[in-house]
């Protein structure tokens, strides 16, 4: 964790940009790579703030994501350091990091692209689903611990790759020691055979399952996928 306040890193932005403005004098100041030297320079005086020190592509992106939502407004200073802090108080123990970041500053996929993407992953990489389910799953997971550490949480899963991955996410909540409880959108028959093969695991591990949710600190949704044809349909879990 940074020890550091919000108006110090500001005040160390400042100073960081007119060091970056003097180092690049011939171009007044433009440079492609500016997050990167940014990165180095504020690593370096960060070194004896941190209990943890980040790392300079946590920074990078960072002050990416920081330049896109604020740009060179008014205040500029404040704003950045405001969502540096942000996003560096979201890393987890392991030095993982999620800021928060604009809608507006992320790239959408219609269904078209996102199905072409899985075709590339399992048929020209021969990356298979379930290692795909499951990276997404853990990845879910570590999210789910790190920003929110909920004691309880309840899973409601669909019966596709979507519910899935809120499958494999449930049980590396229940191995990290969270009470975790799983409610289907469906009959379990009717799980598609990869989701299937994972709720299998869930009930030899005998992980609580409900057919209501039930109530927790945090609620996975895991229903719906880019495979839903229409609108939702069907009485939905109580």
């Amino acid at each position: 964790m940074i020890s550091i306040t919000a108006a110090e890193l500001a005040d160390l932005l400042v100073e960081t940009g007119e060091r970056h403005h003097q180092a690049y004098a011939d171009t007044d100041g433009a440079d492609p790579e500016w997050a990167l030297w940014y990165s180095g320079y504020l690593q370096a005086r960060l070194w004896d703030r941190a209990g943890r020190l980040p790392s300079r592509s946590q920074l990078v992106g960072l002050l990416q994501s920081a330049e896109r939502r604020y740009g060179g407004a008014e205040g500029w200073p404040a704003r950045y350091a405001g969502h540096l802090l942000a996003g560096l108080d979201a890393s987890g123990p392991s030095g993982e990091v999620f800021p928060a970041v604009v809608a507006d500053d992320i790239g959408w996929l219609t269904r078209e692209q996102m199905v072409e993407v899985d075709r590339v992953m399992m048929q020209d990489l021969r990356i298979d689903l379930i290692q795909m389910m499951e990276n997404a799953g853990h990845r879910l997971a570590r999210l789910v611990l790190t920003l929110a550490a909920p004691g309880r949480v309840a899973v409601v899963a669909g019966s596709g790759g979507n519910g899935g991955g809120g499958l494999v996410a449930a049980r590396h909540l229940a191995n990290a020691g969270v009470d975790v409880v799983v409610t289907l959108g469906g009959p379990a028959d009717q799980l598609n055979p990869v989701p299937a093969h994972q709720f299998d695991i869930l009930r030899r591990m005998k992980v609580a399952t409900s057919d209501t949710i039930v109530d927790a600190d945090l609620t996975v949704d895991a229903l719906i996928g880019y495979s839903l044809r229409g609108a939702p349909r069907g009485a939905p879990p109580n």
